[in-house]
């Protein structure tokens, strides 16, 4: 949603390693493919309007990320560079959608990104596919790298080990 909210790949990206992470979600998907998560969002029936913008760089203009040179980014000699294209299909769809743009800190951005990590994390619980947080806490530092001195996302996002509920 950040994306079609106004920010760039570019900024979240950098707002998620300021946060601690390795890599940054944009950069995650061009590196294990854009088609991964496409054949994902297609079999989960995942968000509509996110799922349009991947879709259309996949389905449309065959940008599966670094394995063809062009996904959420563009690639000169290795190196990951802003999308125009991306840009362009982000601004139409958010308009489309009537989403309204906005400028967020990187911090802000960060937060926003966590917090719905954290959602998805209660809904993991919730459903029972894990029974404690600190499960959910231990994969994502040890299997996600998430920064293990901000406890885990569950731990971070409520300050303390959470249930479900």
């Amino acid at each position: 949603m950040a994306l079609l909210q106004g920010s760039s790949p570019t900024q979240i990206d950098q707002a998620m390693r300021d946060f601690g992470m390795a890599m940054g979600p944009f950069e995650a998907q061009d590196m294990s493919g854009l088609d991964i998560a496409n054949a994902s969002r297609h079999r989960d029936g995942q968000d509509q309007v996110l799922r349009t913008v991947a879709d259309i760089l996949v389905e449309d203009h065959n940008r599966l990320g670094r394995k063809t040179g062009a996904g959420w980014y563009d690639y000169t000699g290795g190196q990951a560079c802003n999308s125009s294209l991306v840009a362009q299909l982000a601004a139409e769809v958010a308009q489309k959608a009537g989403i309204v743009r906005r400028n967020l800190t990187n911090p802000e951005l960060a937060e926003v990104l966590v917090e719905a990590m954290a959602g998805e994390g209660k809904k993991i619980l919730n459903e029972g596919i894990t029974q404690k947080p600190e499960d959910i806490d231990l994969v994502m530092i040890h299997g996600y790298a998430f920064p293990r001195w901000r406890g885990g996302l569950m731990f971070h996002h409520t300050g303390k080990t959470a249930g479900a509920k």
